[in-house]
């Protein structure tokens, strides 16, 4: 098993035990006010949405019961997140959930109006992977958002964030500009939510 794999393993491991408490974390109305900032994103227009991590599916829900036209997707590394989120969206029946991993999502190219992901990306094995797959995935024009953790001095808080488990890299807004135009993604707003985490919007050019 190679590096990448044993840290998705643990990150699969460490959700899985995580998942029947996961939204009585002491920080969850931090993590929602994130969320809220990257769906604030949504115009209403999307036909077809992606959340990458969903965790328990709080903010699939949220989508669903605004935007009732739109088809709506989410992937997780956790069998168990997608259990909890099963049970918390029954009713939104057009929510479809997978368990996949970000380094190789099963949808084909051109697919979704919008991506996004939220308090997730630190814990990607590999994040230039990653964000070549959310690029792959969506629509010329397309919309990708992602919030992530940004402290400073960031090269401190890679070394004190070892102690999270599954824990990869904190990247900084410079490191998020460069792999999002590498992967034909323009990035459009780099916007502070609060002094803990940095939203980055963009629209996919190629």
């Amino acid at each position: 098993m190679d590096k990448e794999e044993k840290i998705k393993e643990k990150n699969k491991k460490w959700f899985d035990e995580w998942a029947d408490s996961y939204d009585w974390f002491f920080l969850k109305r931090l993590l929602n006010y994130w969320q809220d900032k990257a769906i604030g994103e949504l115009t209403g227009r999307e036909k077809r949405i992606l959340e990458v991590s969903y965790g328990t599916g709080s903010t699939l829900g949220k989508i669903a019961k605004k935007f009732k036209k739109a088809a709506i997707y989410g992937i997780d590394i956790s069998p168990n997140m997608k259990k909890e989120a099963e049970k918390k969206l029954r009713k939104f029946r057009k929510v479809k959930l997978f368990v996949s991993d970000v380094g190789k999502m099963l949808f084909k190219d051109n697919y979704f109006d919008f991506v996004f992901s939220t308090e997730s990306f630190h814990h990607y094995p590999n994040g230039e992977k990653a964000i070549k797959e959310m690029a792959r995935v969506l629509k010329k024009e397309g919309k990708l958002v992602i919030v992530d953790i940004n402290l400073k001095p960031i090269w401190l808080f890679n070394f004190l964030f070892k102690l999270e488990p599954g824990f990869v890299h904190l990247y900084s807004q410079k490191e998020m500009r460069e792999l999002f135009e590498r992967y034909g993604i323009k990035m459009i707003k780099q916007e502070r939510c609060g002094i803990f985490a940095v939203k980055n919007s963009g629209i996919k050019f190629t």
